[in-house]
């Protein structure tokens, strides 16, 4: 065999195991729980409609006396995952070791989108989709209508609950409404709302509208459903769930909780830890300063005074 066969014969051998990766490359994907088109039902989209979905009926309720009464999903903003093994020798019995020892630790989670922010990741967490079905792409993104940025759940047809007057609202100034318009699939809250016959019951809280929101149900409502809003220093919701406060939040506004760490410095807790062999250097050029907080410890609590 001439050495130009043998060269032909290498060429031959080279695309024939690069078309075997390529089949191989193409079956995986297929099979993937990553692509989404192998996990989630088609995508009906009729004009001038919202996308909805083909699904089933969930399960019905089943009687069932060992069955949890409870569920909890707890999101940590911005909580890396290797935290968890650094700060372990700080963590007590009760908190985040109980969960490691005895819960489901799973290190093998990879982000299959862009968007790694607030409402994608709260989106995908309780709908188990992609942004890309999900419909929550980012935080915010350009309205191909109108060309205006435009907010993953705040919504001007409803207003914020409860309703300002006077000299409080003049100095808040004019604040939308929120709702989960934009979310296109169900949530876990829906699932139980749907699975209990409407028995179970949903509750959402979070700091961030988009969090209690997106977290929380799509189709059916949560019987509760909150956030903390700065302007006022209070929870609130919208009129989309409800138009009064349930008397329990509207007792907790009353006692102004927030505003008692006004014209006191927030501190490190131990004086006995080295911060920065745990977390890094105190002061970060990148690091925001918040109202006027500074950017290292202690940091002022005096908010838009």
């Amino acid at each position: 065999m001439s050495s130009w066969d043998r060269s032909r014969l290498k060429l031959a051998y080279c695309v024939c195991v690069a078309l075997a990766l390529l089949v191989a490359a193409v079956a995986a994907f297929t099979h993937n729980p990553f692509n989404p088109a192998s996990t989630v039902p088609p995508l009906v989209v009729e004009e001038e409609q919202e996308p909805t979905f083909e699904r089933t009926p969930y399960a019905p309720r089943r009687e069932d006396p060992d069955a949890p009464r409870l569920a909890v999903l707890v999101v940590f903003d911005q909580m890396r995952g290797d935290y968890l093994t650094r700060w372990d020798g700080l963590f007590g019995e009760g908190g985040f070791r109980r969960l490691k020892k005895n819960g489901a630790w799973f290190t093998n989670c990879h982000y299959p989108y862009a968007q790694t922010r607030t409402g994608p990741g709260h989106a995908s967490l309780a709908t188990g989709c992609l942004p890309m079905r999900h419909g929550i792409v980012d935080n915010g993104w350009p309205s191909r209508a109108s060309g205006n940025e435009i907010d993953c759940v705040l919504d001007s047809r409803y207003k914020v609950v409860p309703e300002f007057k006077g000299q409080q609202k003049h100095d808040i100034g004019e604040w939308p409404g929120a709702s989960p318009s934009r979310l296109w699939a169900d949530t876990v809250g829906d699932v139980l709302k749907e699975a209990t016959g409407g028995e179970g019951r949903v509750v959402s809280l979070s700091l961030k509208a988009r969090s209690a929101i997106l977290i929380g149900c799509r189709a059916a409502k949560p019987d509760a459903c909150y956030w903390f809003f700065p302007p006022a220093g209070m929870f609130v919701t919208s009129t989309y769930y409800r138009t009064t406060l349930h008397p329990w939040v509207d007792t907790f506004n009353g006692e102004r909780y927030a505003d008692r760490w006004f014209d006191k410095d927030w501190t490190r807790l131990r004086t006995d830890l080295d911060y920065e062999a745990h977390s890094g250097p105190d002061d970060v050029p990148t690091e925001d300063t918040g109202w006027a907080q500074g950017r290292t410890f202690p940091h002022p609590m005096r908010g838009s005074r």
